[in-house]
């Protein structure tokens, strides 16, 4: 039980998951590359923004998690919810599908609920900055589920924000300085719509997290990855490493989020949760 407590810990520093992934259930038609010509980095930020996808909510009802941790190698069952600008609940089930943890997100802050031992842990996002020294927000945490650009730091970018790392007709990354963070974003070479990669590097700390999407496929009307996985690094060390997979997702679908009542739950503090 302290292994699956210290991983769903971890899932909350390092991703909140990629439970805008999807698992490809029938045989879809391969996708046409687009003929698109890319100059300017502002030209290639203008049509990530113009092609990225743009749902009101995603269900992810059924997911599995992959994880490797400290050599420790774990998989279990999962659900995510989304609701666009509004919350984001993910369900952890390491066992016959019995919902043992649960983190529900908002813009202003994050609770952990322990259901096995009625306890929770809530915090606001500055818990990241101060923690890990990556300012990472509740836009972020949404940004990386649905596969859009984004930029840590700023609740609001320009497309003048960016500029070319790297401009090659096998190699498309974005690069963008922050206060405290050093982001790259690249772009799948073929597709010219989809982000391959985000990788957010803390100026003043040697934590790196990478996040990767893959195996790009027609759902419903949106552009998809299929897989996502999530890597932690401290000083060159790979401490985590995460992936997703999922195996039935609906978008737009009425969706309402529900809070859970912590009424029935004790408070607890999350660094203390982390060293048990």
């Amino acid at each position: 039980m302290r292994t699956i407590k210290y991983i769903s810990a971890i899932l909350i520093i390092i991703t909140f998951a990629a439970c805008g992934t999807t698992k490809k259930i029938t045989q879809q038609p391969p996708v046409e590359t687009p003929k698109i010509t890319i100059n300017s980095a502002v030209e290639m930020v203008k049509t990530l923004e113009e092609n990225q996808p743009s749902f009101l909510s995603a269900n992810a009802s059924k997911m599995s998690v992959d994880v490797n941790f400290k050599g420790r190698e774990m998989s279990m069952g999962a659900a995510c919810q989304l609701v666009t600008d509004s919350a984001i609940h993910l369900s952890l089930m390491p066992f016959m599908g019995i919902e043992l943890f649960k983190l529900e997100l908002t813009p202003k802050e994050f609770i952990l609920i322990d259901k096995m031992n009625k306890r929770y842990y809530i915090n606001t996002y500055a818990y990241f900055k101060n923690h890990f020294g990556i300012n990472i927000n509740y836009n972020d945490i949404q940004s990386i589920i649905s596969n859009r650009l984004f930029l840590a730091e700023k609740k609001a970018y320009l497309p003048e924000d960016f500029s070319w790392k790297e401009n090659s007709p096998t190699t498309l990354t974005l690069l963008a300085n922050g206060e405290k963070t050093m982001q790259e974003t690249k772009i799948d070479s073929l597709l010219l719509t989809r982000i391959s990669q985000v990788i957010i590097k803390a100026v003043d700390y040697n934590y790196v997290l990478y996040t990767d999407y893959s195996d790009f496929k027609k759902t419903g009307e949106y552009l998809f990855p299929q897989k996502t996985s999530i890597k932690a690094e401290d000083n060159g060390i790979i401490k985590a490493s995460f992936s997703f997979d999922i195996q039935k997702l609906a978008f737009n679908e009425p969706l309402t989020l529900k809070p859970t009542n912590l009424a029935r739950y004790t408070p607890g503090n999350l660094d203390a949760f982390f060293k048990k």
